[in-house]
């Protein structure tokens, strides 16, 4: 057992559910599993990436994990809130902290958050992840994408709690192996259930020195702030990449191009 597994694992007893979900944002840097419409069903592969909350995105977790703490998620509590007609989901830290207090079994400062009075606060797992559909032609890229990037997904609850199950019995499925998560809208989009599976094998195409590369450099990681997560006092505005200049791969071609499918070079 590496040493990232055991971390995981010595959090194992002191995990606690206590989550509700919301839905990701429609840009590029947003991962959204397939299908986005009511009644159909997919089978959506992606690399769920090992990352170290403390590292991509201090502002949230520099209190909560150590720098060198590795996760495959990272949950904070936060309130939708709309100012000048602009909507944006805004960090609660006494939300987050207590959650962290349950997780850990250890007390963090509360703060203060002038939401909290209005309305409860509301739980998004965050993950870092590489859509692996895209990589073999499975999927199409989006416009104007040349090779698939590191995206985030903010993960329904469900989600969540079906890796967290296998990562309680050993099973790893994490910057190799293929997660399979089955979206299943035939109830509504609204409705929509999920199972998630992972395949038992490392894919050549993870073995690429080339993708390797771009997926194990922390700088191409992307920071949720404030795309997904807003600062309070943080204008409602948009941006987001850790480093913008390398979170997604060097272009292969021109940009600008309509939606294509097929095996990807790198």
């Amino acid at each position: 057992m590496d040493d990232r597994m055991k971390g995981m694992m010595d959090a194992l007893g002191k995990e606690r559910t206590v989550a509700d979900s919301m839905s990701s944002g429609g840009k590029s840097n947003f991962y959204r599993p397939l299908p986005m419409e009511d009644g159909g069903t997919h089978d959506n592969r992606i690399i769920v990436l090992l990352w170290k909350p403390a590292i991509v995105c201090p502002e949230l977790f520099s209190e909560f994990y150590e720098p060198g703490q590795w996760d495959f998620k990272a949950a904070v509590k936060g309130h939708w809130v709309t100012e000048d007609g602009a909507s944006g989901f805004v960090y609660c830290k006494p939300g987050t902290a207590e959650y962290y207090e349950k997780w850990l079994g250890k007390k963090f400062d509360h703060g203060h958050c002038d939401h909290c009075a209005r309305e409860k606060s509301g739980l998004r797992y965050l993950f870092e992840v590489f859509d692996f559909e895209k990589l073999v032609g499975e999927r199409n890229l989006d416009q104007g994408e040349e090779r698939p990037s590191i995206q985030l997904f903010n993960a329904p609850q469900t989600v969540y709690n079906q890796l967290w199950s296998k990562l309680k019995v050993g099973i790893e499925f994490w910057n190799t192996k293929v997660t399979r998560i089955t979206k299943d809208t035939r109830k509504g989009n609204r409705f929509a259930e999920y199972t998630v599976e992972v395949e038992g094998y490392d894919p050549e195409e993870m073995k690429d020195p080339r993708i390797r590369e771009y997926l194990d450099k922390e700088e191409n990681l992307l920071n949720p702030v404030p795309e997904l997560v807003r600062i309070p006092g943080m204008p409602m505005n948009r941006g987001g990449a850790r480093n913008t200049n390398s979170s997604s791969p060097p272009p292969a071609g021109s940009q600008g191009s309509a939606p294509v499918k097929g095996k990807v070079r790198w």
